[in-house]
């Protein structure tokens, strides 16, 4: 079983009923994952204190939206502020479903099967072959967010930056996973190849961006 948190800048209210007493949070990316239960945490309300949702119970989860329906659970939902939803999965069940706002089915299509490899590799601590297979996931990403399909990685990257895109932080990642590629060829053996702590911020960052670039195409 594996977990991941979504913060409160990956969802957002989609509906928020007052006569029926019902929500709806739109949580982008969220139907890739094979979901066995959750716990969503709301901020602290100033009537029920602190308190963990449960799925089945407090709230349903449906496609990428969780539908909350009590009356007490309505009160806590009036602003999301610092909530989280807390998935605990199986795995991933629907690899395209990581990217909705991929408009080109073809693309959608080889992204999921990049992050499907990259899983694999990552999980067998393949760091170089994990790495190339998630620059693709950046190149991707970045090509579909800019809507330019014939700029270079690197420009791809330049541009994310100024653009605000990614951060600093992002920028140096993607360039050092972009680098990566190159230790493949026969002549650059003596240069240092993908650490295992190296993969490890790849991969933080390849699925945080997923998760950065689906709410903001959809938001725009």
């Amino acid at each position: 079983m594996k977990s991941t948190i979504f913060g409160a800048g990956n969802m957002s209210i989609v509906s928020h009923d007052n006569f029926d007493r019902i929500c709806t949070v739109s949580v982008p990316t969220l139907s890739a994952y094979a979901v066995e239960w959750a716990e969503f945490t709301p901020p602290p309300h100033v009537d029920a204190g602190y308190r963990v949702l449960r799925s089945s119970v407090d709230f349903s989860i449906e496609g990428d939206f969780v539908n909350f329906g009590s009356p007490v659970v309505f009160s806590l939902m009036g602003d999301l502020g610092n909530s989280s939803l807390l998935i605990h999965y199986h795995g991933v069940r629907d690899y395209e479903a990581l990217f909705p706002q991929v408009t080109e089915h073809a693309l959608k299509a080889r992204l999921g099967r990049f992050y499907e490899e990259a899983e694999v590799t990552f999980e067998s601590r393949a760091w170089l072959s994990f790495a190339l297979m998630a620059a693709a996931v950046y190149e991707g990403l970045l090509a579909s967010r800019l809507g330019d399909g014939t700029a270079s990685f690197s420009e791809l990257v330049r541009r994310s930056l100024s653009e605000g895109v990614i951060d600093e932080q992002e920028e140096r990642i993607l360039s050092t996973a972009r680098e990566s590629r190159n230790l493949v060829h026969a002549g650059r053996f003596a240069e240092p190849c993908v650490t295992r702590t190296g993969a490890m911020d790849m991969r933080t960052v390849m699925d945080g961006l997923i998760r950065k670039l689906a709410v903001q195409r959809i938001g725009d």
